[in-house]
């Protein structure tokens, strides 16, 4: 791509910047990589029981009497992604110079959504936590 035709952010500053994401069991890992030098810009991880103890998870679950069933709450997830953003942001990457965004995610996980999460989605406010405005979304 030609500096005529490169992406853009809203300032003009190149859109040159990829965010690698992965959420697992037990934390949310992510690298910022420039895409013309591969150069790390910055990363970090968000650790799910320290950082969220509300959820009351243990290595990123909830305890369970049943040892064959492993259950993680949804809605932490949404404050994983959330807190990576902010550390990014925290550690000077120009948000707006990301050009793309790859994301992993559970690989044994399913997750159910209701009928009111096309509305939330559209309605979303980005000055509120996603995992308040979610929370009536997971069945």
């Amino acid at each position: 791509m030609s500096d005529a035709t490169a992406k853009r952010d809203a300032a003009g500053s190149p859109a040159d910047l990829v965010l690698g994401l992965e959420l697992s069991t037990q934390s949310g890992k992510w690298v910022v990589l420039d895409t013309g030098s591969a150069a790390v810009v910055a990363s970090g991880s968000v650790e799910y029981d320290s950082r969220f103890p509300e959820y009351g998870t243990a290595g990123g679950v909830l305890p369970s009497e049943d040892l064959r069933e492993r259950q993680s709450p949804p809605a932490m997830f949404l404050d994983a992604l959330e807190a990576v953003f902010a550390e990014a942001g925290e550690a000077g990457v120009a948000l707006g110079r990301l050009a793309a965004i790859k994301c992993d995610a559970q690989q044994h996980c399913t997750v159910y959504l209701n009928d009111r999460f096309s509305r939330r989605l559209a309605e979303a406010d980005p000055a509120r936590r996603l995992s308040e405005q979610f929370a009536d979304c997971f069945t």
